[in-house]
């Protein structure tokens, strides 16, 4: 019974001293701009990633690994080789708790970005974080897709309507004959 009594105070133990180790280091990121204006294939998006030990910048290695929007079958994006793919990994070192980076996103839809960060000061300190964010698509593209669709429409109607008077005209014709 004392065996069992202390195993699991040491198991206590460990797993505090693990939380603490990864509640110390923190990882986020901003963007200069916010992410419902930002137009894919359009807008250079600069990225700064701080880290943070207990409150205060703290320098680290980051890995940064960022995957594109995942297939949709129903509706493609306007460059789909791109779907699911990995668009970069990367690795830097923060200087004064700060990394920045500028991207510009090819394609609208949710992306998944995670990055881990390594103490420089403290290697043994280390965390891992996944953001996901979405991209809207770029608005001038949706109002040329709505004018597309409506030049289509009114083609569509004006041959119907066309076809339509040539077909009665016919049985016209061939009524009185």
């Amino acid at each position: 019974m004392k065996i069992l009594f202390q195993s699991l105070l040491l198991n206590a133990l460990l797993l505090t001293a693990a939380a603490a180790a990864t509640d110390g280091l923190q990882v986020s990121y901003t963007t200069e701009q916010s992410l419902a204006t930002i137009g894919p294939d359009e807008d250079v998006v600069k990225m700064t990633f701080s880290v943070t030990k207990d409150g205060a910048p703290s320098d680290a290695q980051l890995h940064i690994v960022l995957d594109s929007p995942e297939v949709n079958s129903i509706i493609s994006t306007d460059f789909p080789i791109v779907e699911g793919t990995r668009l970069f990994d990367a690795r830097g070192i923060t200087q004064g708790g700060k990394l920045e980076m500028s991207y510009l996103f090819p394609i609208r839809g949710q992306y998944t970005m995670r990055v881990s960060a390594q103490s420089l000061t403290t290697p043994a300190l280390t965390t891992a974080e996944t953001f996901t964010f979405s991209l809207n698509e770029n608005p001038h593209e949706v109002i040329n897709f709505y004018i597309l669709i409506s030049i289509l429409v009114s083609i569509g109607l004006l041959s119907g309507v066309i076809l339509a008077k040539s077909a009665i005209r016919q049985s016209n014709l061939s009524a009185t004959a």
